[in-house]
């Protein structure tokens, strides 16, 4: 891909304080590293939250409040 595989990460500093502490985020392509680290930069920035990752054809990441 032309895309410079870092793009997404500043975005993560805007994004993280809009979101509710309730939220929940669902990234596709996890198997990807690209998808995977960002997937791993985001629960990292929510600590209130636990990652599941479904495994199908490319993986789901699921992030969302614990408990």
């Amino acid at each position: 891909s032309s895309t410079n595989p870092d793009a997404r990460y500043p975005a993560l500093a805007h994004l993280i304080p809009l979101l509710s502490p309730k939220a929940t985020i669902v990234l596709d392509d996890v198997f990807r590293d690209e998808e995977r680290k960002l997937a791993d930069a985001i629960l990292a920035a929510l600590p209130g939250h636990t990652m599941r990752i479904l495994s199908h054809e490319k993986g789901t990441a699921v992030i969302s409040p614990k408990g």
